[in-house]
């Protein structure tokens, strides 16, 4: 394990610095870096069979979510690499992956200052 820890470090590094040069790019990919419909099918006629068996498996759920459910898909809305915590393990929280909160914590002016914490301590163990 301690073999590849150097290799970590380096990989941690490269990706903290393409970060580092993307700052003011945005989070996603627009239609105008990909041009999908090159790509993917059109969508099936709104008169369509699909479409409206489509919409009946909308209907359904929207009569019989559960307030769980509703409470998830609010907060899917956000954008926060915790909400994937319920899929990842136990591991993966707040308290016990620090590098990785160090690495998504606003620090104001100095962005990469976190960035570099989390790079130091990965490279020290």
């Amino acid at each position: 394990m301690k073999r590849f820890a150097p290799l970590a470090a380096v990989v941690l590094l490269l990706v903290a610095s393409s970060a580092v040069r993307a700052e003011d790019a945005q989070p996603f990919v627009t239609n105008k870096d990909i041009d999908l419909t090159m790509i993917l099918p059109p969508p099936p006629a709104n008169d369509s069979a699909e479409t409206k068996a489509e919409l009946g498996e909308v209907l359904i759920l929207q009569v019989t979510r559960t307030p769980e459910m509703e409470k998830r898909a609010i907060a899917d809305a956000g954008e926060d690499v915790w909400r994937f915590a319920d899929v990842m393990g136990p591991k993966f929280s707040k308290e016990t992956a620090a590098e990785v909160q160090r690495l998504l914590r606003p620090r104001g002016g100095d962005r990469r200052r976190g960035r570099r914490e989390a790079a130091a301590s990965a490279s020290a163990q």
